[in-house]
């Protein structure tokens, strides 16, 4: 329930506080911990209790936690615990590498779904799951290449159609990329090309990616913006944020490229926190976010009469009913008819090494980004074309794949960390001396 302000204006602050309370006693709760955006939550709140009121002829009151961030909201979590009671009742949305941390750390419930959710939701898609013992994925989401179509024409640019694409000296200042170590997405779109390509290719490629980038951003959104302004050409994205902009301005001027075989599928989970105190409706909320009816507001145009009112959402059904119900009304593909990837995304492995492989990426292309920008822009100047060797030398990597492990064990002792990183930007000095001006 919603109480208007000019309202609150004519009651007495003791009256006021005696509605709030006996409101709050009449209607069940939910406190909701999420990272989305407020587009999902203009969509999927009123509705759900709406729903709830419907169905279980009982008010729901909602109260939506916003901390400006997945790693926000995992470090705030962890906090609550440590201090006795989370006290809040469902994590949703982040990727699901954050959810598998908490589900180590014995932060997340079991979760078990009612018929027939329990027959139309799917285990896994393509190596990845889509659903464990302690929480199920709401939406997928897949990362891939963002392009301005015009600006490419304008440029004379290829359209990319792989990562590699994005590392080559034509693209020189036609990339936006953000900072993984303040974007989660940012974050899993590095590690997915990591683990697509290899170790050694994937890092150059992303080193030269990072040469290749006018600039690095906070938000993983931000990089969206300028591609669709024109100040760039590419960007990495995520696929809810590409074809929402696609939707408004249109596939001759936009464009957004899955790389065959090199990317996947990964879920947007949703959780109920250790020690909920509204279990039944945390329970109730995620069966209704799973139903084809909430799931068609991912599928659909606004102002579909089934599909949401406020902004178009464009993301990927983890329900397969759904697409079955909506049929070619779909904006988005239909991620069960994929061919799988052709390597396997490491969940675990990269759990374990995500906060080291961040700040790797952070110093040696974020923090060192004018000085690897100007090294790049020597060695392609004059249209030539560097030589394996060259690229070599330039993304050689400062640390080799069986050292990772144990400084990643040792990664929370600042004394290793503060050395360890001291010594990647001397590397990067030494190795970026000498660019153009």
């Amino acid at each position: 329930m919603r109480i208007q302000s000019q309202t609150l204006a004519s009651l007495g602050t003791g009256l006021f506080m005696f509605f709030i309370s006996s409101h709050t006693l009449l209607a069940d709760q939910l406190s909701i911990i999420s990272p989305h955006r407020k587009s999902i939550q203009e969509e999927f709140i009123p509705r759900f209790e709406k729903y709830y009121a419907a169905k279980y002829n009982t008010p729901m009151r909602v109260e939506w936690v916003d901390l400006g961030g997945a790693e926000n909201d995992v470090r705030f979590i962890h906090d609550r615990a440590s201090k006795g009671a989370i006290g809040v009742d469902v994590f949703w949305g982040g990727g699901e590498i954050a959810f598998y941390e908490l589900q180590k750390a014995g932060l997340l419930l079991p979760l078990t779904l009612p018929e027939p959710l329990n027959q139309q939701i799917p285990s896994s898609i393509g190596g990845m799951n889509i659903r464990n013992p302690t929480w199920v994925g709401t939406a997928l989401s897949v990362f891939g290449i963002f392009c301005n179509r015009r600006l490419l024409t304008l440029q004379k640019l290829p359209e990319p159609k792989e990562w590699k694409d994005l590392a080559a000296p034509a693209f020189y200042d036609q990339v936006s990329l953000a900072d993984p170590r303040h974007s989660s997405s940012a974050l899993m779109a590095n590690l997915i090309i990591w683990e697509a390509l290899g170790w050694e290719k994937g890092w150059s490629t992303l080193t030269l990616m990072g040469a290749n980038a006018k600039q690095f951003t906070q938000s993983s959104s931000d990089p969206i913006k300028v591609v669709v302004s024109g100040e760039v050409a590419a960007s990495t994205a995520v696929d809810f944020y590409a074809m929402a902009k696609i939707t408004l301005l249109g596939e001759q001027n936009l464009g957004f490229i899955l790389p065959k075989g090199q990317t996947l599928f990964n879920s947007d989970p949703v959780a109920m926190l250790k020690g909920t105190p509204n279990q039944v409706a945390a329970q109730r909320f995620i069966e209704y976010l799973l139903s084809p009816d909430a799931q068609k507001l991912l599928l659909l145009k606004k102002g579909d009469p089934q599909g949401p009112s406020f902004s178009t959402l464009a993301r990927i059904s983890v329900n397969p009913e759904t697409y079955k119900q909506v049929g070619s009304k779909s904006l988005v593909l239909n991620p069960f008819e994929v061919a799988p990837p052709a390597f396997l995304f490491d969940v675990d492995k990269n759990s374990r090494r995500k906060a080291f492989l961040a700040d790797l990426i952070g110093i040696m292309h974020v923090d060192m980004h004018k000085e690897l920008k100007k090294a790049w822009k020597t060695l392609i100047a004059n249209g030539h074309v560097p030589t394996e060797a060259e690229i070599k030398n330039l993304t050689a990597l400062p640390v080799i794949e069986s050292q990772v492990e144990d400084l990643v064990k040792q990664w929370n002792n600042p004394v290793v960390r503060n050395k360890t990183m001291n010594d990647w930007v001397e590397l990067a000095r030494k190795k970026y001396a000498g660019g153009a001006a």
